[in-house]
């Protein structure tokens, strides 16, 4: 059996199946030349540490026409750093420099414990002697935030250095600088903002066809458009179903097929599950609404604002003016989300509060009492209802004589459901009749499982 070349247990380490990053590259090793700082954004999982160790590799620099024995490029995660006071910042990022730069032929005094700010600025005073141009790649930068010991003095002193030395930074974060530094200093205002997205469309296949070549395996055309689509341009997703795709044609032990994807869509389901739901958990409760709304909302301009926050957050993609969910997985896991106002049923979603429906995207014009019908039924689906229930509690609350109720039989009920079938069309069979009992909202799917 081959080895199985996709990642997604952390990030990329090996250059060569490092993809579709060049231009970011590019960018942000011309400007490191030039001494000018960058702060990368992105979602969680959308491969800003994957970057900054490629652009940490004196080769890549080279490549780029950076002089690796005048550059000196060195990586720090700030991630564990929650608790550390000042002077330990100071001592643990200098130990990375002085390493780095003697694995580069350079020596630096190596500080003392713990090192003060004077001593971590003369330090770099000696890089600055050499004639080294030092970049400091800061990833998870936002988690300082979380230290209290840190913040504005912290921020200061970073900027003072930049001014004063041949020093730049690049920053990693999910959040754009000026969201938690902006009331502690003015730090922000010398980096030139970078947002880490999805893989264009002509990106994408790289990734899966330059793993599998690695390997000597290919897939069909047909497989990789398929393996794109789950994806949806984005670099972990992309890993996550190219692995499980090469699994199921091992197992299979032939070329995999298009019929096999909706095993392949369950398997990858249930890895991606977690990664989705904190997604969600993120969200506040107006991106919920717009998000899982988004037939809707993507056409209203107050809305504006969230639409932009979910699409650089990498949820849902912009494509000739119109808004999609980035993969179909994510949409059919937002298809079963609760959202307040709204109900998500197979191809229909409703907005209670201005009483719309679309069915399959499309929009679909009911009566307020056949809406108030569809409405009762989604909301207790699977769920059989009796006539009674329905003619009392949907169409004679909804009628305009609010006299004394009285259950005179199932006739207006019969013909109420008549009208929403015939409204309904391929979709009537949703309402389905139980004899003798009521009637119930009823999803093909759950009819065969039944």
């Amino acid at each position: 059996m081959i080895e199985n070349p996709f990642f997604y247990s952390g990030p990329i380490r090996d250059p060569v199946y490092f993809y579709n990053r060049q231009r970011e590259t590019k960018q942000i090793l011309e400007m490191l030349g030039k001494g000018q700082s960058i702060s990368v954004v992105g979602p969680r999982k959308i491969g800003k540490t994957s970057l900054l160790f490629h652009i940490a590799r004196p080769e890549v620099a080279h490549q780029h026409g950076l002089d690796p024995a005048r550059q000196l490029i060195v990586y720090f995660n700030c991630e564990g750093l929650e608790n550390l006071v000042l002077n330990e910042f100071y001592t643990l990022v200098l130990e990375e420099v002085t390493r780095q730069a003697a694995q580069q032929g350079h020596r630096l005094t190596s500080p003392e414990h713990p090192i003060s700010f004077l001593g971590f600025e003369s330090v770099l005073r000696e890089t600055f002697d050499q004639k080294l141009k030092l970049a400091l790649l800061l990833d998870e930068f936002e988690l300082l935030n979380r230290n209290p010991n840190l913040g504005a003095e912290l921020l200061s002193g970073l900027r003072a250095l930049a001014t004063k030395f041949d020093t730049a930074y690049v920053t990693a974060s999910r959040r754009p600088l000026a969201a938690f530094t902006k009331n502690l200093s003015p730090f922000f205002n010398i980096f030139f903002p970078m947002r880490l997205g999805l893989f264009d469309e002509s990106g994408s296949p790289g990734l899966i066809e330059g793993s599998m070549s690695r390997v000597g395996d290919a897939f069909t055309p047909e497989v990789v458009k398929g393996i794109l689509e789950l994806g949806g341009g984005h670099p972990f997703f992309l890993q996550v179903v190219g692995y499980w795709a090469l699994e199921l044609q091992a197992t299979k032990e032939g070329s995999l097929k298009i019929g096999d994807f909706h095993i392949l869509a369950e398997t990858v389901r249930g890895q991606v599950e977690s990664h989705f739901e904190y997604y969600w958990e993120h969200l506040n409760s107006e991106e919920r609404y717009v998000l899982a709304a988004l037939p809707f909302t993507q056409r209203e301009e107050r809305y504006r604002e969230q639409l932009e926050a979910l699409a650089c957050s990498c949820l849902i993609v912009e494509e000739d003016g119109q808004y999609r969910y980035f993969s179909p997985l994510f949409r059919d896991f937002v298809r079963r989300q609760k959202v307040e106002n709204l109900l998500q049923a197979g191809p229909f979603l409703l907005d209670l509060s201005r009483q719309r429906v679309l069915l399959d995207g499309d929009p679909l014009h009911l009566s307020g009492r056949l809406f108030d019908l569809l409405s009762y039924l989604i909301e207790r689906q699977g769920q059989v209802v009796s006539s009674e229930e329905l003619d009392r509690d949907v169409l004679w609350a909804s009628a305009e004589e609010q006299q004394k109720y009285e259950y005179l039989g199932d006739e207006r009920v019969k013909s109420a459901i008549r009208e929403l079938r015939k409204a309904l069309g391929d979709e009537a069979s949703c309402i389905a009749k139980k004899w003798g009992v009521g009637y119930m909202f009823q999803l093909p799917s759950e009819e065969q499982s039944g």
